[in-house]
């Protein structure tokens, strides 16, 4: 074998990239660029693009979605607003079961909370171990319970 020939062994390859060592860097160098581009086709690339897995939606079902996120953006703020006017607790809308509900961020129901604003609300989620981008779906019993103990003060 000469210097600028390879054996070519795709399972070994194959192995390689998944390992992401360093001969890949070396057979994308050394293999011709045709070669390369077959054996790519095969292992992740279709062409010269990657695959791209974002379904295409018809014009209606792309309507139909940006129909169901406006409802939900106009129901997440009815629920800032009666909690805000005390239509609703806060122990009401952290056990709500409503799917809409459960993904609000913990900090946008905090903040629609009269007299807490955005830095009361950071040292409240600091206190009771809640990252900023949970949501009320996501917490787990002992933040619910640390928040609503918190907020009882």
């Amino acid at each position: 074998m000469g210097f600028c020939e390879i054996e070519l062994n795709y399972e070994k390859i194959n192995n390689e990239l998944k390992k992401n060592s360093p001969i890949v860097f070396w057979l994308l160098i050394l293999l011709p660029y045709t070669q390369l581009l077959a054996f790519c086709k095969d292992f992740c690339w279709k062409g010269n693009s990657v695959e791209n897995n974002i379904p295409e939606l018809t014009p209606e079902e792309r309507q139909a979605a940006l129909d169901k996120a406006l409802v939900a953006r106009r129901k997440r703020a009815q629920v800032r607003d009666d909690l805000k006017s005390g239509k609703i607790t806060l122990a009401e809308l952290i056990e709500t079961q409503d799917e809409v509900v459960k993904r609000m961020r913990v900090s946008a129901m905090l903040e629609a909370l009269p007299a807490i604003g955005e830095t009361k609300t950071k040292r409240i989620m600091e206190e009771c171990g809640i990252a900023e981008s949970r949501r009320i779906g996501g917490l787990g019993k002992h933040q619910k319970a640390k928040l609503l103990a918190r907020l009882a003060k």
